[in-house]
């Protein structure tokens, strides 16, 4: 049940990152490990923060729940990394390197 759980979240994850104009950007020394910028259209990960999968999911999940506190926005962070397969994992890195953008 928790992966079914998990891929139905990814699946609300992944319809977000389909959007023509969304970049994922990097950039070392954030004051946090990464944020949403201009109407949630880029995400702004620190690579060197050593939770990179984790901080792209927390920011994803920002856009899939934009109305929800970052109390709950931790929990379901949680959740998913907890219940994540190895397969999920590699699905969601695939998906998200398609995004990355230069400057």
């Amino acid at each position: 049940m928790a992966k079914q759980q998990a891929d139905a979240i990814l699946h609300k994850i992944y319809r977000i990152l389909k959007g023509e104009n969304f970049v994922l950007r990097f950039k070392r020394g954030l004051s946090c490990y990464g944020m949403l910028i201009e109407d949630w259209e880029q995400m702004i990960i620190d690579p060197f923060s050593g939770e990179f999968i984790e901080t792209c999911i927390h920011e994803c999940l920002h856009m899939v729940y934009p109305e929800a506190d970052e109390t709950l926005i931790i929990k379901l962070e949680k959740y998913l990394i907890k219940h994540l397969t190895d397969r999920q994992v590699a699905n969601f890195l695939k998906r998200i390197a398609k995004l990355i953008g230069g400057d």
